[in-house]
């Protein structure tokens, strides 16, 4: 029978997928614009502030680089920027369930982006009108010098002209510019600048002069013919996208690994301390809670209680009380080492016997922006991968590639859901109140000792909470010298404790992502296919 505890955990995880799930765009006839997958974490991956936060921008730097230690704060910015890219690149299989199940291969999104982009083939192009054809090969043997099979090897001499000229010209200004500066700078230079400027604006002119009576308006009107001229939407589409795929793909990670750029909105996401980014306060009490529970209304929790009992179950429920857990969060393996009510040395035992509880905490829907992922590409005709058959990307239903590895990208993960700052609070805590001042008691003083004094490495699971283990970043040569140089040893921020009857659970940890299913695409068999048989 559940438990005041289980209660709690249960309503709330209701209230906040629900509020999830139910805030996704839709038309004005209630219809969701796109589908969505919610995959749900048995224990939420906590997240370390300094791993994350201020991650390096492409736009430059607000590291003051004339400031003591800038170059290993830039160092930690790129590495911020990396982490923030690996975090968000897993693929997750499409379930019906709310399982979160990563891909036993370990799809990586970037990587499955990149394949697709490299093969997209649009279909054959229509004919294009004869007279066009003409008005176009017409301007580029003005404009270029052709070899006998129609290429491109040189400029004319006509268009290197006014390609010359034109960079006289913006060389002229650019000078112009650059001296009305320094005079702007200079009172003594400012105060005879009318006569200063007249020599320089006489060169601009002249230049000006000498590009447009150079056969200026017959290159631009050729120019303007092969721009006009519009190349089948698909292609360009697909050209594009390999474009913006290159642009955004960097070397963030300190070796020669390139790395598609990723951010997260809101930025200070992983900060428990920001209170300026929208994050949704949520409290509720035992008494709410088991009114939810016992009005048996339909539920996400219910539903993913029911789909998982036979796995997770401890006394017939899917683990929505105090467990003890095994080996560090943030890993697919973690999930496979949960549900125990004591922990393996046996010296703490929860018997999840309190009552009277009250729970708050913070939580937020954080959105992935990848500008390198080119996601209208997939709602394109007329297009088709070498050597498969349509739909092989994805059919766009959920139904049909649930725990199915074959669609190539059936989902995209677009955001996750962050709970920070968890207080839980009772006066009736029951024999679970001594082991949680117990465990306290001997972790105190060190956020990481906790997980060495109890679970062997792991830590403690309420539902999808998780506090007391090791937290989310993922060892390295260059990520130990980041973090040492810059993890501060005051876990007033973040980490665990219970006093006075409250259990403070601070920081952030992931719980939940939404994914949006891939429309089905591509729209077309490869006609190579057809002919084969």
């Amino acid at each position: 029978m559940p438990n005041e505890l289980e209660n709690l955990i249960f309503a709330t995880l209701d209230r906040i997928v629900g509020r999830v799930l139910g805030s996704r765009p839709t038309t004005i006839d209630g219809e969701q614009l796109d589908e969505t997958v919610y995959s749900h974490l048995k224990q939420g991956i906590l997240i370390d502030p300094v791993t994350y936060r201020d991650p390096w921008v492409p736009g430059g730097t607000t590291v003051d680089l004339t400031a003591p230690g800038a170059v290993p704060e830039m160092n930690r910015s790129r590495y911020a920027a990396w982490r923030t890219a690996e975090l968000t690149n897993d693929m997750l299989m499409v379930t019906t369930d709310g399982s979160y199940r990563p891909y036993r291969s370990g799809r990586h999104l970037d990587a499955q982006y990149e394949a697709i982009l490299t093969q997209m083939q649009p279909a054959p192009p229509p004919p294009v009108n004869p007279e066009v054809r003409q008005r176009v090969d017409e301007a580029t043997r003005l404009l270029h010098v052709l070899d006998e099979q129609g290429d491109i090897v040189d400029d004319t001499p006509l268009y290197r002209r006014y390609q010359d000229k034109a960079q006289a010209y913006a060389e002229a200004r650019a000078e112009f510019a650059e001296e009305q500066l320094r005079a702007q700078a200079d009172p003594a230079r400012l105060a005879i600048w009318p006569q200063l400027s007249i020599p320089l604006k006489a060169k601009v002119d002249r230049a000006y002069d000498a590009w447009k009576t150079s056969g200026a308006a017959k290159v631009e009107a050729a120019l303007a013919t092969i721009k006009a001229e519009g190349r089948p939407i698909t292609e360009a589409m697909v050209a594009s996208a390999r474009n913006e795929f290159d642009k955004w793909s960097l070397v963030l990670s300190g070796v020669e690994l390139i790395t598609p750029y990723t951010y997260v909105e809101p930025a200070g996401w992983c900060d428990p301390t920001r209170t300026d980014i929208g994050w949704t306060r949520l409290k509720i009490s035992s008494a709410e809670a088991n009114g939810h529970v016992a009005s048996g209304s339909s539920s996400f929790a219910r539903s993913y209680s029911t789909s998982h009992s036979s796995s997770t179950s401890v006394g017939g429920q899917v683990g929505y009380a105090f467990l003890f857990v095994g080996g560090d969060y943030g890993t697919a393996e973690s999930e496979s080492t949960w549900g125990s009510t004591a922990s393996k040395d046996s010296s703490y035992e929860f018997r999840n016997d309190g009552s009277d509880f009250s729970l708050e905490l913070e939580w937020a829907l954080c959105r992935v922006q990848r500008r390198w992922l080119r996601t209208d590409l997939f709602a394109m005709q007329n297009w088709y991968l070498p050597g498969q058959k349509k739909h092989c990307i994805s059919d766009g239903t959920i139904a049909s590639q649930s725990l199915n590895e074959r669609p190539m990208m059936p989902m995209i993960p677009m955001d996750f859901l962050v709970i920070r700052n968890v207080r839980i609070h009772s006066k009736k805590w029951g024999s679970d109140g001594r082991v949680l001042s117990s465990m306290y008691d001997s972790s105190k003083g060190d956020y990481r000792a906790s997980s060495t004094s109890y679970g062997g490495g792991g830590g403690v699971s309420l539902g999808f909470i998780t506090f007391g283990g090791r937290v989310s970043h993922a060892r390295s040569d260059a990520s130990a010298q980041y973090e040492a140089e810059h993890r501060s040893t005051d876990s007033s921020d973040w980490g665990w404790r219970f006093e006075d009857g409250t259990l403070e659970i601070r920081g952030a940890q992931i719980v939940g992502w939404v994914s949006s299913m891939t429309p089905p695409c591509p729209p077309m068999d490869d006609p190579t296919l057809a002919a084969d048989r």
